[in-house]
């Protein structure tokens, strides 16, 4: 190590250092596109993973493929969107995912559930994150593979994530769109109204 350098994961060095490390493996050849080989994550993947936007920055200026899938047949947006749990790190997941966004993500692909990222934005309760999935055409009506919507994702964890105040995210799926039953819910609610 340099004299006087950070070392990475002490205060200030994790984002200094990492990105001269990641640029100077790019630009001495690191391919953007390997996958690992047991989870077949790419390094757009991990940074993703990490809400690293400087690394997710530069891996997309060099060639990294937006949309490619890991094992679990999540994007680099699928990951961030599930990643943002924490509401002090948010705001990082946020412009991770607007940057991916703006390098053509598609909003609405699918894991191997059939989950798109706004629905694991919503189970995060991240209403930024999910204005910014609808306001680039996320399809607020999707269903996955055990029939949940967005908006019943956001309901299911409603009462875990009080202090993220869910119901603007409620009334933003609504807002959209969305339909208020989702069809899980609809034999439950169609037994009432016989």
């Amino acid at each position: 190590m340099a004299p006087g350098a950070t070392p990475v994961g002490r205060e200030g060095g994790s984002q200094l250092q990492v990105p001269t490390c990641a640029r100077t493996l790019v630009t001495f050849g690191a391919l953007v596109n390997q996958p690992s080989e047991e989870t077949q994550e790419s390094p757009l993947h991990i940074a993703a993973k990490h809400g690293l936007k400087e690394h997710v920055d530069l891996y997309l200026r060099n060639g990294a493929t937006v949309d490619m899938k890991n094992s679990l047949e999540e994007t680099p947006l699928g990951v961030a969107c599930r990643e943002a749990k924490e509401e002090a790190k948010q705001e990082s997941f946020l412009r991770v995912c607007r940057l991916l966004i703006k390098y053509g993500a598609e909003v609405n692909s699918e894991d191997e559930e059939m989950k798109t990222p706004l629905h694991k934005a919503c189970k995060n309760a991240h209403h930024s994150l999910v204005l910014l999935l609808l306001q680039s055409q996320a399809d607020v009506s999707a269903v996955d593979y055990n029939g949940a919507s967005p908006l019943s994702c956001v309901l299911q964890t409603a009462a875990f994530k009080k202090e993220l105040r869910p119901h603007r995210t409620i009334q933003t799926l609504l807002n959209h769109g969305s339909p208020k039953i989702w069809p899980t819910a609809f034999v439950k609610v169609s037994s009432f109204a016989v």
